[in-house]
């Protein structure tokens, strides 16, 4: 059996902490990520979503337990230059990210730290700017790009070090929907081509093209699965403050309405289908 891209065995971890009796930002998770795989990773806030991402590249260790990339202990320092080149991870603020004054600078500066040949290099940049659509902008800064932009150079930047896994905490959140589709759409194509993606979010539409859905709640997995099992758990979602998507919501209030209409619907292609097929009278359904 192939070793998994990621393995997580009874992570727990406390953040420093003055007070007594405080609940652990993780409490005993196992975990296992494959090659090529997309997971979306959701819960509410203080879940742990992205205290667990964070030790996918060794940015946080475990209090106990245990976290290896590409059978790597993230404990071992010796393998963490190697684990932040297979794992890379673009965060909700790119802002933050930024250390230089120009695009390709910007996209330049974690291969340029691998110490790569010039010719290497330039391929990388070259590349990674092509695939986020800002070959245009290289020579600007990225102070004057607009939000959408940033998180694109934010990928960028990501990319250009060929990690094997791009784990995006929130990436959208602060992206108007253009912004967001843009990102969306590149972060689909990077899958098709085999890299493995998890992303944290509370956009619960951005879960549906996962293959895989885990959800955690004070510090634990409580529920993973296919998006659309996952998904259809409206009563437990619902108590973690949790929505589900647009199309589902309406999809259950027409059959709340309209008992012959489809429930557990995920897409609006799937919404508008089964519309289109009632308003024929199709499949035995009678009208209302």
């Amino acid at each position: 059996m192939n070793e998994p891209l990621i393995r997580v065995r009874d992570l727990h971890f406390s953040y420093p902490s003055g007070g007594e009796g405080t609940r652990p930002a993780l409490d005993g998770v196992d975990l296992e990520i494959r090659s090529g795989e997309f997971v979306a990773l959701i819960g509410p806030n203080g879940s742990g979503k992205t205290t667990l991402a964070r030790h996918f590249n060794a940015l946080l260790l475990p209090t106990s337990g245990d976290v290896w990339v590409l059978g790597m202990n993230t404990r071992n320092p010796a393998f963490r230059q190697e684990i932040r080149r297979a794992v890379a991870m673009v965060f909700q603020d790119p802002d933050r990210q930024f250390v230089a004054t120009v695009v390709e600078e910007e996209v330049a500066f974690g291969p340029e730290n691998l110490g790569l040949p010039e010719e290497e290099l330039r391929r990388r940049v070259d590349w990674a700017l092509e695939a986020v659509g800002l070959s245009a902008l290289r020579h600007r800064s990225p102070q004057h790009l607009s939000g959408g932009q940033k998180q694109r150079l934010a990928l960028a930047g990501a990319l250009a070090m060929q990690p094997r896994c791009l784990v995006l905490d929130e990436a959208t959140a602060m992206l108007d929907p253009a912004g967001r589709r843009a990102v969306l759409e590149i972060v689909r194509e990077l899958h098709r081509q085999g890299m493995a993606i998890i992303a944290i979010t509370q956009n619960m539409e951005e879960v549906v093209p996962a293959e895989r859905a885990i959800v955690m709640a004070e510090g634990r997995i409580v529920l993973q699965g296919p998006p659309r099992q996952v998904l259809l758990q409206g009563e437990m979602l619902h108590r973690l403050g949790l929505d589900l998507p647009l199309p589902a919501r309406l999809s259950q209030a027409l059959h709340a309405r309209l008992p012959d209409f489809p429930d557990g619907l995920l897409t609006p292609a799937e919404v508008v289908a089964a519309i289109r097929e009632y308003a024929r009278g199709g499949r035995g359904w009678s009208r209302p």
